[in-house]
């Protein structure tokens, strides 16, 4: 149970009280109501929509009442059933907790948790190893990753960051995107485990020349309002097709 915890913990970088305090319904509800990416299967490339189809999310409650998503891999969904699957012999009837606490009705606590893990682990210094430093060094590593504005705006709204914490800022994303940036950024561990590889995709990072933004002309603006009119009215952002067939009216775009 506790090895789950640190897992969801690892893997989406959220507040320890988050976590713990998932309830048993919520996950178990979200399991028979899983949403449908047929809406938006032409906005999203081949690799998220993979990432997307393997990924569990659920919205639950954070800082400030604010939902946020957290994600379940396809291990740690594995564990979670066999957790379930056993519940009853270690956990209270009335537990409501999805990681319940034996012998009590409240949840395991959350940083005490890393904390032993990370003091058994053998690193050499485990009191770096906090969920508060897991989020800042998550935030270092969107440097690292050489990513774009928008996907930092996509993640800042996943680990719930707000404007001028960690130098990430917080807009408004469509969430599903998010989670599937996230899922391909932070999964590496769970599906790569040879060193080799690791260190390649490191210098393969590293190495990535940063792309250098060019403002739009006025002619160019108003090439984009127009072709977008509708949407602007509608308040509906494109999707991909539409904004290729725009780049394919406009070349210099």
């Amino acid at each position: 149970m506790k090895t789950i915890y640190c897992r969801v913990i690892l893997l989406n970088r959220r507040r320890p009280g988050e976590v713990e305090r998932i309830f048993v319904e919520t996950y178990v509800d979200c399991s028979k109501n899983q949403e449908s990416y047929e809406d938006f299967q032409e906005a999203v490339s081949n690799t998220e929509r993979i990432l997307l189809q393997n990924l569990k999310r659920i919205v639950i409650r954070g800082k400030g009442g604010k939902p946020v998503p957290v994600l379940y891999s396809t291990f740690i969904q594995a564990r979670i059933a066999e957790l379930l699957k056993f519940r009853a012999k270690f956990l209270k009837e009335d537990n409501a907790y999805l990681l319940g606490n034996p012998g009590f009705q409240s949840s395991i606590v959350g940083y005490k948790v890393v904390s032993k893990y990370a003091a058994s682990c053998g690193a050499k210094n485990p009191k770096t190893l906090t969920c508060t430093k897991l989020r800042k060094h998550l935030a270092t590593l969107t440097q690292l990753f050489n990513m774009n504005d928008n996907e930092i705006d996509q993640l800042a709204r996943f680990i719930d960051h707000t404007v001028g914490e960690d130098a990430v800022s917080e807009h408004s994303e469509d969430e599903n995107d998010a989670a599937a940036l996230v899922f391909e950024r932070t999964l590496i561990d769970e599906v790569d485990q040879s060193d080799e590889r690791k260190q390649k995709k490191a210098k393969q990072i590293v190495n990535k020349k940063r792309r250098v933004l060019i403002p739009w002309t006025e002619e160019q603006k108003q090439a984009v309002t127009s072709y977008f009119k509708t949407n602007i009215s509608n308040g509906k952002p494109p999707i991909r097709r539409e904004c290729e067939d725009l780049k394919k009216q406009h070349p210099d775009l």
